[in-house]
């Protein structure tokens, strides 16, 4: 009788410890979240006109923040006083440190810098624009940027417009408008004016706009002008008379 008793204890003891492991584990929380900030909300809208306030809200449907946004964001045209970028709760808010320029169409290029707090899901190469004036420039140019040397693609490279055709003109102003390489070297200029305009990407490792010595630089000989053509092509698929 004494053995069925211990045998008794020692299996009772195991079921304790095997429930109190069991506990401890806890729930699992469910599936990662994957799914980006969605945007509720701006102030002004995307696209406004005739705005001219310094100050720009974005807010979004969960907490937010702004990752590393003096190399992430970028703003068109170039500021001399770069702008103040920063997420808040679910408020992203720009607030520029510098007038703005009459009757000129405002780009801000978030990239990927937007993610939600916990998970650091990005949203995806988002873009803001606004205009002082009563229209948006909607021309944009476009292109790639690769190594002359090795032909491997040029990440991270500034790319610009001037409306001079002075090629000093690099050394004295900075850029009209400008775009940024991606990691396939591939760029946007976004809402550029109807013009003729000469292009220019730098290395700007100083991030003034400006070429400095021992920068990287590339340039096209041939003037660049952004137009619409529409088109229209006939369907010409064929179809059996009897139906």
């Amino acid at each position: 009788m004494k053995k069925i008793f211990t045998a008794i204890i020692i299996i009772g003891i195991s079921f304790l410890a095997y429930s109190c492991a069991n506990k401890a584990q806890g729930p699992t929380g469910g599936p990662k979240d994957e799914t980006p900030p969605k945007l509720i909300k701006s102030n002004p809208l995307n696209g406004a006109l005739n705005y001219n306030k310094k100050e720009i809200q974005i807010i979004f449907d969960e907490n937010i923040s702004v990752e590393k946004a003096s190399d992430n964001v970028l703003i068109s045209p170039p500021q001399a006083k770069q702008p103040d970028v920063r997420g808040n709760a679910r408020i992203v808010t720009v607030k520029f440190e510098e007038d703005l320029l009459d009757s000129t169409t405002y780009t801000i290029n978030f990239g990927d810098a937007i993610v939600d707090l916990n998970e650091k899901n990005p949203v995806k190469d988002y873009r803001f624009a606004f205009s002082t004036g009563n229209q948006i420039d909607t021309l944009k140019i476009s292109g790639m940027l690769i190594n002359a040397e090795d032909l491997n693609p040029m990440a991270g490279t500034i790319v610009g417009i001037y409306r001079e055709r002075d090629d000093s003109v690099f050394f004295q102003k900075p850029y009209l408008r400008i775009g940024k390489t991606d990691e396939t070297g591939h760029f946007v200029i976004d809402n550029v004016k109807p013009g003729t305009y000469k292009i220019f990407a730098l290395a700007d490792v100083n991030k003034d706009y400006y070429y400095q010595p021992g920068e990287g630089l590339a340039f096209i000989d041939s003037l660049i002008t952004p137009t619409v053509t529409l088109e229209e092509k006939r369907d010409t698929v064929w179809e059996d008379s009897v139906h």
